[in-house]
């Protein structure tokens, strides 16, 4: 079966489509210019009118003030009233012949020069009576500014200057009319030019919409396809990781327990590869996101060196981890793509160096405030690489020789995922080789300096004790899973939690299960026979409604798209495989508000920086824990949609208020990852900010209920 390549002539319609986009293009600049031009005339206008306006309302107070000093003058016989006459009639007479030039229309400066020969008769009559004033006869000159000559004057005057702001105000509406009407004429203008070009791009987009939708069921394909790997493999990955994780809070000696720890590291390294598979299919898309934590250097590079140890001592070559003294304890960043990268290197050492040593070397470049560079080296005396073949070892799928594939083994990829790993966290790789003598990689990676993380305290002496209390549970737990490993991991993960469940093994068990007895918490796998997590969680919540159980998805599909079809069939949270114990947890408190056990001991609020906040004011306290208690789901739900929408103002407000919240009840851990949440959010960067959400969540949901449970009146006494 042969697949026939999708073609179009473009070339035959690119002309066209060329032609419509210059035309509108054309069309739309020279409306615009026009129109613009147009209406930047009519708001000259409208300034021009203003400015007459203005000085109209300066002619009427002039005036005013002429008669009013000729009045007083002829009473009092003051000289200040006589100076004050002959300056404003000075500046009338300015006035207006400035009138007379800007007048708007004929009609306008008729009737403006009219006003001015009444002035001057009333000018007349007014220095008649300042001269007889000033001969001191105010008498007769009384009789002058009171005569019916006068005032018929004074009348005729006021009608003038009324007509002409009326004509001044019918100027500035019929301007500001036409701005409105240009305006309208050049935005439809601009829609039927925008309906011309929208026809020219719809007929090309027709004509391309069958191309596109075969890119886009093959990119649905991959993601498919990368969906049910991501299952099949994390599926038996949830069992490894979920009996170590129970197996290492028993009772080990220290052989048992270091090689205990590294059958989690080789899982959780398994588990980070299959994450990044699915990372580097978002790689197009520009979705690919870092993790960002607090973490020790020195740890992760034991860790890492650890899992090539043994393979390396049996060919007699020694493995050296060397930390200088210029590297800060704790790093801030992702350090499982820096324990992936570290672990590529060193395990592509590893396999072509058969005697004499490894050296893994970190340094620690220029620091400025928390932001440094970390130097990364890994020196082997292995059988190193040619000028020649150093050109392409960071392509995919590529190796020296093929005789190295036949004697090595590998795929030839490591190198290439390290290289785009690097990129990512905008660092570089530098390689300097000698055939016969070894090789040198190092990588430079910006971090920031970090602080010691949060380990849970546990006492390593005492084994797991599994609740075999005799009374019923408060809650009742239904586990739907059909794998019978995650159904034993699961199981021990709620004894150890101190909850008993149920189990259903498909969606049809779980629908009978639930008619029969009326579970709290429905643990609820996605994938099962017969019938699936989402079409059994649907028919629960239909069937029951308000009384529904509240329904946690257990998925080994991680993709985004999952999240929300679980979340749109009505479940409460979603918890990825494999299960940690802590989310589980967590989730459990949050959508049922399950206790969690007292032998959960950890404490986040810091007793003496609370006793010093408050002052010992208890009411104030369980005012504040009342008010933290009320805000916190919101919160934390805009936190959520934040990260959803990208939502940085949003995002950095929440953090901000969780942090300050925190503070109060010295819960500092909490308010520390709330300040690194604000800080990426202020420099509009998501690197880690879901997984800082995550944890947020988890600890201020733990420190809402230790401020529930416990009794702080002695603390603040």
């Amino acid at each position: 079966m042969h697949s026939q390549k999708l073609t179009f002539p473009l070339s035959a319609i690119a002309p066209r489509l060329v032609l419509v986009i210059v035309i509108t293009f054309v069309a739309s600049l020279a409306i615009g210019i026009l129109t613009f031009d147009l209406i930047d005339n009519n708001k000259r206008v409208i300034d021009e009118m203003i400015h007459v306006n203005e000085s109209k309302n300066r002619v009427i107070y002039y005036d005013e003030s002429l008669t009013h000093s000729a009045f007083m003058y002829s009473h009092t016989s003051d000289e200040m009233w006589k100076n004050r006459y002959l300056e404003h009639s000075e500046l009338l007479d300015k006035e207006l012949d400035f009138l007379i030039d800007k007048a708007p229309s004929i009609q306008s400066t008729l009737n403006i020069k009219s006003t001015k020969q009444v002035n001057e008769s009333l000018l007349a009559l007014e220095s008649k009576a300042l001269r007889l004033t000033q001969n001191g006869d105010k008498l007769l000159a009384q009789e002058v500014l009171n005569s019916e000559s006068y005032h018929l004057y004074k009348s005729t005057y006021s009608h003038k200057i009324k007509e002409f702001g009326l004509s001044v105000d019918r100027e500035i509406n019929l301007a500001g009319k036409n701005i409105n009407q240009l305006n309208k004429s050049l935005l439809l203008a601009i829609f039927l030019l925008i309906l011309i070009a929208l026809g020219a791009w719809i007929y090309l987009f027709v004509r391309l919409n069958k191309s596109a939708q075969e890119v886009q069921k093959a990119a649905q394909a991959k993601t498919d396809f990368l969906a049910v790997m991501s299952h099949e493999i994390r599926t038996p990955m949830n069992g490894v990781l979920g009996m170590v994780n129970l197996l290492n809070e028993s009772r080990l000696s220290d052989i048992q327990r270091e090689m205990l720890g590294a059958i989690k590291s080789c899982g959780d390294s398994l588990m980070t590869i299959l994450n990044d598979i699915l990372d580097f299919s978002k790689l197009d898309a520009g979705k690919f996101e870092l993790d960002a934590t607090n973490f020790s250097i020195q740890k992760l590079l034991n860790e890492t060196a650890y899992l090539s140890s043994y393979k390396l001592s049996r060919k007699g070559v020694d493995l050296k981890v060397q930390v200088n003294d210029n590297v800060p304890e704790y790093f801030y960043g992702d350090g499982n793509r820096l324990r992936q990268i570290v672990g590529n290197v060193l395990s592509n050492a590893a396999k072509f160096t058969k005697e004499g040593e490894i050296i893994v070397e970190i340094s620690a470049g220029e620091i400025r405030g928390r932001d440094f560079q970390a130097i990364i080296s890994v020196k082997d005396t292995g059988i190193g690489i040619s000028l020649e073949d150093q050109e392409r070892l960071f392509d995919a799928f590529s190796q020296a020789d093929s005789s190295v594939t036949r004697k090595y083994g590998g795929t030839g990829l490591g190198l290439a995922i390290i290289h785009k790993l690097v990129s990512v966290m905008k660092g570089s790789v530098r390689l300097n080789s000698v055939p016969g003598e070894g090789t040198d990689i190092s990588i430079t990676i910006p971090f920031q300096i970090g602080t010691k993380p949060l380990e849970p305290s546990c006492d390593e002496e005492k084994s797991i004790t599994i609740a075999t209390t005799s009374e019923p549970p408060v809650h009742k737990i239904l586990l739907a899973e059909d794998n019978l490993i995650n159904q034993k991991i699961t199981t021990m993960m709620l004894e150890r939690l101190g909850y008993s469940c149920d189990i259903a093994s498909n969606g049809i068990e779980a629908l009978a299960a639930q008619d029969k007895c009326k579970y709290s918490v429905i643990l609820m796998d996605m994938q099962m026979p017969e019938m699936d997590g989402i079409t059994a969680a649907e028919k629960i919540i239909e069937k029951y409604g308000a009384e529904a159980p509240h329904i946690v998805a257990l998925t080994a599909n991680v993709f985004k798209e999952d999240r929300q079809r679980c979340l749109n069939a009505g479940m409460k949270e979603f918890i990825p495989k494999p299960i940690d114990i802590e989310l589980l947890k967590s989730v459990l408190y949050k959508v049922a508000g399950m206790e969690l056990p007292e032998s959960s001991d950890q404490s986040y609020v810091n007793q003496d920086l609370l006793k010093r906040n408050f002052l010992g004011d208890i009411k104030l306290f369980k005012e504040v824990v009342e008010m933290f208690s009320e805000e916190l789901p919101e919160t934390l739900k805009t936190l959520s949609s934040s990260i959803e929408t990208e939502d940085f103002y949003k995002l950095e407000r929440a953090a901000h208020t969780l942090k300050g919240l925190a503070r109060n009840f010295g819960a500092m851990s909490i308010s520390e990852t709330a300040y690194e949440l604000e800080r990426l959010a202020r420099t509009h960067s998501m690197v880690g900010a879901e997984h800082l959400v995550k944890k947020l969540t988890y600890e201020c949901n733990m420190l809402d209920i230790e401020l529930a449970n416990s009794d702080f009146s002695q603390t603040l006494s």
